[in-house]
């Protein structure tokens, strides 16, 4: 017999998320399956450590529509909306440039000295409070 903690035990099962296991599966195999599945899930929640939940959002700086989401970088990424191409850093406009006025456009109370992270999420809590 072998022991396993809960916590454990409880992550490994829902890593299957529904999925069926079949009975012809040795256990080693099943036990590994659904260890990768958490090391996979573990990853994803390295990259999206600065939790970006993705909204889309129009700049009237360029006249497109955009949208955010944590790139696979784990970075914020900004994405044409009609091409999902993402923004370069080195663009111009940049990204805040981007992001400045789509928060000015909504009357997003900022300051002068934003960052691109602050002004993405304070863009973020305007339009999921407005969803």
């Amino acid at each position: 017999m072998f022991s396993i903690d809960i916590d454990l035990a409880k992550q490994l099962l829902s890593a299957f998320d529904g999925k069926i296991v079949y009975p012809k599966e040795s256990r080693d195999k099943i036990f590994e399956k659904a260890t990768n599945a958490v090391l996979e899930k573990e990853e994803t929640k390295k990259l999206n450590r600065h939790h970006f939940k993705g909204v889309k959002f129009f700049s009237s700086l360029t006249n497109k529509s955009y949208y955010t989401k944590t790139n696979d970088k784990g970075t914020l990424g900004v994405y044409e909306f009609d091409t999902d191409i993402e923004i370069p850093n080195n663009s111009n406009p940049s990204k805040k440039q981007i992001l400045l006025k789509a928060c000015i456009d909504l009357n997003i109370t900022i300051s002068n000295n934003e960052t691109l992270y602050q002004l993405a999420h304070k863009l973020e809590k305007e339009l999921n409070k407005n969803s």
